[in-house]
């Protein structure tokens, strides 16, 4: 495997699995009722774990199957939901600190 071709994957796994992690969480928020008090968050931490394990074993079996070239592309789109993602959540955030 080339040097290129190993650094290429660690970020489309890393990408893929934050992405996968942020996805769960969300999908958890969304479906915990109202009333789960303390045991919501960790929940949704659940749902945001099974995302994360989920997304880096189908990161690992499309990239021992992919070209270098798909690998490229496939990472540039990984790393772009995973800035919007990052983007949206700051934007949460200073949208709730400045309301409080």
């Amino acid at each position: 495997m080339k040097a290129g071709r190993i650094f290429h994957g660690f970020l489309l796994v890393f990408s893929n699995a934050f992405v996968g992690l942020a996805g769960g969480s969300l999908v958890g928020a969304q479906i915990i009722p109202e009333g789960a008090g303390l045991a919501g968050p960790a929940e949704a931490l659940v749902y945001g774990l099974i995302g994360l394990v989920l997304s880096i074993a189908f990161s690992v079996v499309a990239l021992l199957k992919m070209s270098d070239r798909r690998l490229r592309f496939t990472l540039f789109c990984s790393m772009a939901i995973a800035l919007v993602i990052v983007a949206i959540l700051f934007g949460i955030r200073s949208v709730r600190t400045r309301n409080s």
